[in-house]
């Protein structure tokens, strides 16, 4: 039941990955979006993040493919749409989701708590640290 339940919160959160790029124009917008709406939706459901990210069974966790995974998928597309080689897009995307989760999680139970107020102030800070991600186009 954990299981499904946590399942059932990375669609939630894929649903509104997908959404938060599909308002963005470029690419780089793209990667921005996905990681602001990953925090934010991190910090108004900080109990449906530990579940889906603590639980040992998930889309990936389960031997899943990672281009069909909740949330994952969403991100594989924007980086795989970069250009990038083949063999480089499972790590630009982990790195991209690293990213965006650590900061989450200091937000949510770290020391960066006391920021995790401000809205406006968080999604900045999500917009500001994801944009020093940087994924070149292979030519």
């Amino acid at each position: 039941m954990i299981a499904a339940n946590a399942e059932e919160s990375l669609w939630a959160l894929d649903e509104y990955s997908e959404d938060a790029a599909a308002t963005a124009e470029t690419l780089q917008g793209k990667l921005e979006a996905i990681g602001v709406a990953y925090v934010l939706h991190a910090l108004e459901n900080p109990g449906d993040f530990e579940l889906m990210l603590g639980s040992t069974r998930t889309p990936l966790s389960s031997g899943g493919i990672p281009s069909e995974a909740p949330v994952f998928r969403v991100l594989l597309d924007v980086v795989a749409a970069f250009g990038l080689a083949e063999d480089e897009q499972l790590a630009a995307a982990i790195s991209a989701w690293s990213l965006v989760h650590g900061l989450a999680v200091l937000l949510i139970s770290g020391p960066l708590q006391p920021l995790a107020e401000d809205r406006t102030q968080v999604e900045q800070l999500a917009r500001d640290i994801t944009r020093r991600l940087k994924l070149q186009i292979q030519f």
